[in-house]
């Protein structure tokens, strides 16, 4: 929780009238990215949460939050056979890139 208690950085969660957690999402600066760009980490729903439109959702204001933080681009990294994830992101505008942005590691 410490990373999303930072300046321009947030992240949501999805939980039933239990409580119980199915899902969340945030947004943080891109480390090693400009000052305009925020990377959307760590979307995540138990199976029995996808489906019903929370991805759609959880995207659309983690977005929300990140304008409101000042960026204007975000960025986030996913697996070619998270197919369904993909489709969700470029609803949202996602398009695919070239080479990694930025610094986190992955590639």
């Amino acid at each position: 929780s410490r990373a999303y208690s930072a300046p321009r950085s947030a992240y949501f969660v999805l939980a039933d009238a239990a409580g119980r957690v199915h899902g969340g999402a945030g947004i943080a600066p891109l480390t090693g990215g400009g000052d305009d760009v925020c990377e959307l980490r760590k979307m995540y729903f138990l199976a029995s949460a996808r489906g019903q439109g929370h991805g759609d959702r959880m995207l659309a204001r983690c977005l929300e939050a990140a304008r409101d933080a000042g960026f204007h681009r975000c960025y986030l990294e996913t697996l070619a056979s998270m197919t369904a994830a993909a489709r969700l992101y470029e609803r949202h505008g996602f398009a695919r890139v070239a080479a990694p942005l930025g610094a986190t590691g992955h590639f």
